[in-house]
């Protein structure tokens, strides 16, 4: 079995991709995508709560994040 990487994010690649697609021979395999690391640090800070403002309404949100 050999393995080919597609841009899909360009048109040819897109083209080749849905051409693909319709072939019994071909077998497509979506990669998994996995967030950077910086990413799952935001994602870990915001599930434990650290660094998160708390507002009581919209004009007390502006004034915050404006200081």
């Amino acid at each position: 079995m050999k393995t080919v990487i597609i841009n899909d994010k360009i048109k040819s690649g897109q083209l080749f991709l849905e051409f693909l697609k319709t072939q019994s021979w071909a077998k497509i395999v979506e990669a998994e995508k996995t967030p950077n690391a910086r990413a799952r640090r935001a994602m870990k800070n915001a599930e434990k709560g650290a660094r998160v403002t708390e507002t009581e309404n919209f004009e007390d949100f502006i004034t915050k994040l404006n200081s």
